[in-house]
C-alpha cells in the first residue's frame, strides 16, 4: 500500500489489524500496568494528576480532590511505622498477584478471539485477497462508455483535486481509456517478454502534457478501479456511472447532509445499481469527513479492501457490544 495512505490513517487512528497472537507483553504492558494502578490499586490516572497539577500551577485552583498514587500510597503506609521496604514488598506481592489473573484473562481472550475468527475474519480476508488478485490480472475490459477525448482527459486532470469525485471522474476516464488500446501481452518463445504500449503510448502520441503526468494519472486511475471494487461494479460500468452528477458534487471540505433512511416494500426493493449508488455514496461521505481529498477516499477503499486492514468481527457485531 502507498505509503501516503498508511500515513494518512495513522493520523486519524487507524492501523493495521493485529491478531491477539501478535501482542507481547512488552506492547502491552502499559495496558497493565494502568489496570492495575487504578482498578487495583484505586490509584487516580495519570491525565487526571497532568490536569490537576496543570491547573493548580497555572491558576492556583483544583480541579478535584488531591491526586492519589504510588508515593501517597506508601507516605499512608508508612505512617508511624519504620518499615518502608515491607511495605513496598506487599506493593509487589499485590503487582505479581494481579499479573496472574491479568495473564490468565488475557490468554483467555486470545483463545476466544482464535474460536470466534474463522467465522468472519478469515473468510473476509480470503475475499480481500481475491479482490486484490482480480486487480493485477491482465485481460480485456469493455466499457459502455465513449472513448474520452484529450479535452476531456486534459479539463479532467485540472479539476482532479477538486473533490474525491472529481478524482475518481479522472480515473473512471482512464479506465474507459484502457478499454480503446491495445495494452495485451506480448508473448515469444511460450513467454510473457513485455506489453504493448497501451495507456502510455496513446499519451505519448496525443497529449505530451499529460504524458508527463503518467505515473500521476494511473494513480488515479487504480483509485477508480477499487473504487468500482468497494461500490459493487464490475465492466461493462464504468466509476463514473455511479457518481452523483457533477452539478451535485459539495465543495471540498464540507460534509454532504445524511438522507433519510427508507424502508423498501417487497415491490419497491432497488436494484443492483442501486444498491452500487448507495454503497458509492457511503464511501464518499466517508471521504469527505476525512478531509475530502483523494488521499482520504484512497484510506477509506483501504480500511474495505486491504486485507491487512480486515476488522477481527463484524461492525454490526462491534456496534451491538458497544450499546450493551
Amino acid at each position: 500500500m502507498d505509503k501516503n495512505i498508511k500515513r494518512h490513517l495513522e493520523r486519524r487512528g487507524v492501523y493495521r489489524t493485529r491478531l491477539p497472537e501478535e501482542d507481547t507483553f512488552t506492547a502491552e504492558a502499559p495496558e497493565f500496568f494502568r489496570w492495575f494502578h487504578e482498578t487495583v490499586m484505586g490509584f487516580d490516572s495519570e491525565e487526571y494528576r497532568r490536569d490537576f497539577w496543570r491547573e493548580a500551577n497555572r491558576s492556583g485552583h483544583t480541579i478535584g480532590h488531591r491526586p492519589y498514587g504510588l508515593q501517597n500510597y506508601m507516605r499512608r503506609r508508612t505512617a508511624g511505622r519504620s518499615d518502608p521496604i515491607g511495605n513496598l514488598l506487599i506493593y509487589c506481592l499485590w503487582m505479581g498477584g494481579s499479573f496472574a489473573i491479568w495473564f490468565m484473562r488475557r490468554q483467555i481472550d486470545r483463545h476466544l478471539g482464535r474460536l470466534r475468527r474463522p467465522a468472519y475474519y478469515e473468510a473476509e480476508r480470503r475475499r480481500r485477497m481475491a479482490l486484490a488478485k482480480e486487480r493485477r490480472k491482465l485481460r480485456k475490459r469493455t466499457t459502455v462508455s465513449d472513448c474520452p477525448t484529450v479535452e476531456a482527459l486534459r479539463e479532467a486532470f485540472a479539476h482532479r483535486k477538486d473533490s474525491p469525485e472529481a478524482a475518481l471522474r479522472l480515473g473512471s476516464m482512464l479506465e474507459d481509456l484502457e478499454c480503446y488500446v491495445d495494452n495485451s501481452a506480448i508473448v515469444a518463445g511460450g513467454q510473457v517478454v513485455g506489453r504493448r504500449g497501451g495507456i502510455r503510448k496513446w499519451l505519448h502520441d496525443n497529449d505530451s502534457d499529460l504524458y508527463r503526468h503518467y505515473k500521476r494519472l494511473m494513480h488515479y486511475k487504480a483509485l477508480a478501479k477499487r473504487f468500482r471494487q468497494a461500490a459493487g461494479v464490475s465492466d461493462p460500468t464504468p466509476a463514473a456511472a455511479v457518481l452523483p452528477p457533477e452539478g451535485d458534487t459539495p465543495v471540498k471540505g464540507a460534509v454532504a447532509p445524511e438522507e433519510p433512511k427508507r424502508e423498501f416494500t417487497s415491490d419497491e426493493v432497488p436494484g443492483w445499481m442501486g444498491i452500487a449508488k448507495g454503497r458509492a455514496r457511503g464511501l464518499l461521505a466517508e471521504a469527505r469527513k476525512a478531509g475530502g481529498s483523494a488521499t482520504a477516499l484512497a484510506g477509506v477503499l483501504a480500511r474495505v479492501l486491504e486485507p491487512e486492514y480486515t476488522p477481527l468481527h463484524r461492525l454490526k457485531d462491534i456496534k451491538k457490544r458497544s450499546s450493551a
